[in-house]
């Protein structure tokens, strides 16, 4: 069956493409909107509004702009590129906000499935190199007035307090474990603030890689332990013993280990200066949950799509 021409189909586009046409490209988009058509119709039977592929990359289009609901029904009525990327045609009605809202909500605790999914179409490009995982936490504010006197909040009592450079903050805490040479995210996990970091480590482990980088504060027998069971190197800093220095030794393996590690933390950068992750979006975990899983998605295509861009750029240079 011949595809219907459209109207965007016959504006002139930008003869150096654009991130969303390279991202758009970078997978099986009919994988996703298999899977995503089952998750649907499990927590709503009928028929949906709009397409489950079409909301689902409106999901995307926030993430990769931060915006917010009101924000994303505006750009869609404003902006070609993203009626094109969500297959949108000039004619077709287009989701409000509370249609966005409502379809984010249907995906609940379905999102990790999403994320592996997605992954498992990067792995397949042949970008995440599986070598080592990098693990790291950040603190991330609660969208809610800090309680008082170090008690839970009515409003997000699921958010807890931590305490960092003797600043005490109320929120939530975001583990990721990130492929070591891509920096793609391989893993993720948001807790409360009160959990410590070791807590979380295992769930950024992935199993197959060859060694694991971490700060000081996963440093504990259990975990190095842990980790020699299933034949993968413990790269995690040393803390100094109480009242003694580091031996030469570990003090310059920290220092080697350091380097390589500090790789992680440019996702965290880059999630709070241009996604704008300080502060949570939403209050109950499972809703940030949901949040920090589809942003780990719309980093890992633009990660991707720009590691592929470079090399094909290094290629034509041969």
């Amino acid at each position: 069956m011949k595809q219907q021409t459209t109207f965007l189909d016959l504006i002139a586009r930008s003869p150096k493409g654009g991130a969303l046409e390279e991202i758009g490209a970078l997978v099986d988009w009919s994988v996703l909107d298999r899977k995503l058509k089952v998750i649907v119709m499990m927590k709503a039977p009928g028929r949906p509004p709009y397409a489950p592929l079409s909301m689902f990359k409106i999901l995307l289009l926030q993430q990769l702009y931060d915006l917010s609901d009101p924000e994303m029904e505006h750009h869609l009525y404003d902006r070609l590129s993203f009626r094109a990327f969500c297959g949108f045609g000039m004619s077709d009605a287009l989701p409000d906000e509370t249609t966005i809202c409502r379809f984010r909500g249907s995906l609940k605790g379905k999102t990790e499935d999403l994320f592996d999914l997605m992954l498992s179409q990067i792995e397949a490009k042949g970008v995440v190199i599986g070598k080592g995982t990098l693990v790291d936490a950040t603190v991330i504010k609660a969208n809610c007035k800090p309680p008082r006197g170090g008690e839970q909040s009515t409003v997000d009592p699921e958010a807890g307090w931590t305490k960092k450079q003797n600043i005490y903050t109320y929120g939530y805490k975001a583990s990721v474990g990130a492929d070591q040479g891509s920096g793609v995210v391989v893993k993720n996990k948001l807790t409360s603030a009160s959990f410590h970091d070791s807590q979380v480590f295992h769930h950024m482990v992935r199993g197959s890689e060859d060694a694991v980088y971490a700060d000081k504060a996963y440093d504990s027998r259990a975990i190095r332990d842990s980790l020699g069971k299933h034949g993968i190197k413990a790269r995690i800093l040393r803390r100094k013993p109480r009242g003694k220095e580091l031996s030469p030794l570990k003090a310059k393996l920290n220092k080697a280990y350091g380097k390589i590690r500090a790789s992680v933390e440019r996702v965290f950068a880059h999630f709070k200066g241009q996604h704008g992750y300080i502060c949570a979006r939403y209050r109950g975990w499972d809703k940030n949950q949901a949040h920090l899983d589809l942003l780990c998605i719309a980093y890992n295509l633009k990660r991707t799509a720009s590691i592929l861009k470079k090399r094909r750029s290094q290629e034509q240079c041969v």
